[in-house]
């Protein structure tokens, strides 16, 4: 079952229906990928770009939050922190990982309150309400919502009203308060019509169609969810088209007519799988099971009871609910401890304050003049060993590179031309495989020679000082891949491993075609050298906007998230011996990070412990 998941999952992450606010990403996309300056302009765009990932992509609203994050907090930037900080929470709630989320909105609450951004505040704490209902935590989950909708009456944030009230109907209805959920859901859809929201405008009529269910109100709640279902694909937010389909189904489940339920609730599992939401997977699976139950078809009943069950025990886990309630018991602990720290160093200033101005007024005169003259001479120093240092460093890393590489990209052909030798026995031999034999060898030797003059050409470019640059041109990818598989082949045919090439039509790319030939060899490399004997090696591309993304993908042995985490870390070794005890250098996924980042491109992984993985990289289409 959770094969199937991921497997959905990955296919359909690449396609062009990811990618909701399309215009927006258009935008800002090439704006990020093309800034020269680390500035907060540039902290804020990586966070937008995350917002709009929201619902579609939950990996890339954590990946650029952290981006954002990392940026804001290299520069001091205490509310794009913040905001990066919330983005990323709630890019983790999406994907189930609610200790994770609760734990950054939590952070971002922090950096709010000492900032006093009231805005900051209400949005930390109305994704802590939502967080808390995923987790059945109604309480909490009233609580803190109704703190943020105190916020927001206040300030007349409009557009954040429109969420409080449809979050907290959304609890009001989970625990049977059914008058309270109702009017909530009104003023909800008031709000969210007033400034346009039709994503708050679907989640609204999903909750009013919830209620009128609850109440057995049949009608209503079949022209809420069907109404709703539409708002939701006006706005293209695949989670409210699951809640719609889900809720049509229940409705048709409760008029017993189970054959018209199950193609609603199959559409919303479909869904719910696409964009990882396990609680629509839950509910949508315990309801095709009891449809299924009814019509006696015992085998799918039993299959996706299970399916519910597997997602129950990883959304509810009382592990879970015990991070959750320490982060929430360290967070009410640390504020009250500041409050009596603050106390406390007040009274600690008002009573030292006289002593400390004499005592530095003293020692700044006495010794301003001698520790200027010494730190002028510490900086001095500093900044030339370091200078050496660097330089040094620079000079061992390339020596290590050039000399890696080499290894690396020689090692298949060398191998295929030993093969080809130990088999000349001139005594068994017949001419006309002597001609095929002679034939395979010039075509081997044609590749090494490609390949150490490839070599040889980067290598004196990264020698000069200002050629570090890709030298982008168009050119036919299908060309090179092609070449790469056929240098590779040998090395796959005696591991009996399958090379698939899933691309058909020429795809027309504009980069560094010697650094991309360097990546696609690389990481077909990498994918036969851990996939064992009998495996399938298969590469194939996906459009998305102005970019092709390549997918290099294999059924080996997979990564743990431990070892994915560490894969660019150049303080730890990450060679690893593949399947037949080949020998590894480290250096492979380095270097290809660094040659689709100068092709302005990202690199993408996804790996699970003995299932494989699939490196994905991103290149420039033809203009």
């Amino acid at each position: 079952m959770k094969q199937k998941i991921l497997l959905i999952l990955f296919t359909s992450a690449i396609s062009l229906e990811l990618f909701a606010q399309r215009s927006l990403v258009d935008s800002l996309l090439p704006i990020v990928v093309k800034a020269k300056k680390n500035d907060t302009t540039l902290a804020t765009q990586y966070i937008q770009l995350a917002f709009f990932y929201y619902q579609v992509f939950p990996d890339s609203t954590i990946y650029y939050s952290e981006k954002g994050y990392e940026l804001s907090k290299s520069l001091n930037y205490e509310a794009g922190m913040m905001r990066g900080l919330n983005r990323m929470a709630v890019g983790y709630a999406s994907k189930g990982e609610l200790p994770k989320a609760v734990n950054y909105y939590l952070q971002s609450l922090r950096i709010a309150e000492s900032l006093q951004d009231q805005k900051g505040i209400s949005s930390a704490l109305n994704n802590l309400g939502y967080t808390y209902r995923l987790q059945k935590d109604y309480k909490k989950s009233l609580e803190v919502t109704e703190q943020s909708l105190e916020i927001n009456l206040k300030t007349n944030n409009t557009n954040a009203l429109a969420v409080n009230y449809t979050n907290l109907a959304w609890v009001q209805e989970a625990i049977g308060d059914t008058a309270n959920a109702l009017r909530n859901t009104r003023l909800g859809l008031l709000y969210a019509t007033k400034v346009n929201d039709q994503y708050h405008v679907a989640i609204a009529m999903h909750i009013a169609g919830k209620v009128h269910l609850r109440k057995n109100q049949i009608d209503s709640a079949k022209y809420y969810f069907t109404n709703g279902l539409a708002n939701a694909k006006a706005a293209e937010v695949k989670q409210q088209i699951a809640h719609h389909f889900l809720g049509l189904g229940q409705v048709e489940s409760k008029l017993n007519l189970f054959d018209k339920s199950l193609p609603y609730l199959r559409n919303a599992l479909i869904i719910a799988n696409e964009i990882n939401v396990p609680e629509i997977i839950h509910d949508a699976s315990l309801e095709i099971s009891r449809s299924f139950a009814a019509l006696k078809k015992w085998d799918s009943a039993y299959y996706y009871f299970n399916v519910h069950s597997d997602v129950k025990a990883s959304m509810f886990s009382l592990e879970k609910e015990s991070v959750i309630n320490k982060l929430n018991y360290n967070y009410e602990l640390q504020k009250q401890q500041e409050k009596l720290d603050a106390q406390r160093n007040i009274i600690w200033i008002i009573g030292a304050f006289s002593g400390v101005v004499l005592f530095f007024a003293y020692s700044f005169f006495r010794g301003r003049q001698k520790q200027r003259l010494i730190n002028k001479q510490l900086l001095k120093n500093k900044a030339d060993l370091m200078e050496k240092t660097e330089l040094l460093e620079q000079g061992n890393q390339m020596k290590n590179k050039i000399i890696s590489i080499i290894a690396h990209d020689l090692r298949a052909p060398m191998a295929t031309l030993k093969n080809t030798v130990d088999i000349m026995d001139p005594e068994i031999i017949h001419t006309e495989e002597l001609d095929m034999i002679k034939t395979n060898v010039s075509a081997q030797l044609d590749s090494i020679d490609k390949v150490l003059q490839n070599l040889l050409k980067w290598s004196t470019d990264q020698m000069k000082e200002g050629s570090k640059n890709a030298k982008p041109a168009s050119f036919i990818l299908n060309e090179t891949i092609e070449q790469n598989i056929n240098l590779l082949q040998e090395t796959a045919k005696r591991k009996k491993i399958n090379i698939f090439n899933h691309i058909k039509e020429p795809v027309e790319v504009f980069a560094d075609e010697t650094q991309i030939s360097v990546i696609i060899r690389n990481l077909l490399s990498n994918a036969i050298k851990f996939t064992s004997e009998g495996g399938e090696v298969s590469i194939q591309v996906r459009f998305v906007v102005n970019k092709v993304f390549v997918m290099v993908k294999d059924n080996g042995v997979g990564m743990s998230q431990e070892i994915q985490s560490n894969l660019f870390k150049h303080h730890i070794n990450n060679s690893k011996r593949g399947t037949n005890d080949e020998k590894g250098i480290g250096l492979g996924l380095h270097l290809c990070k660094e040659f689709i980042e100068r092709n302005q491109g990202e690199l993408f992984i996804e790996s699970q412990l003995g299932k494989g993985s699939t490196f994905s990289f991103s290149i420039p289409r033809k203009p």
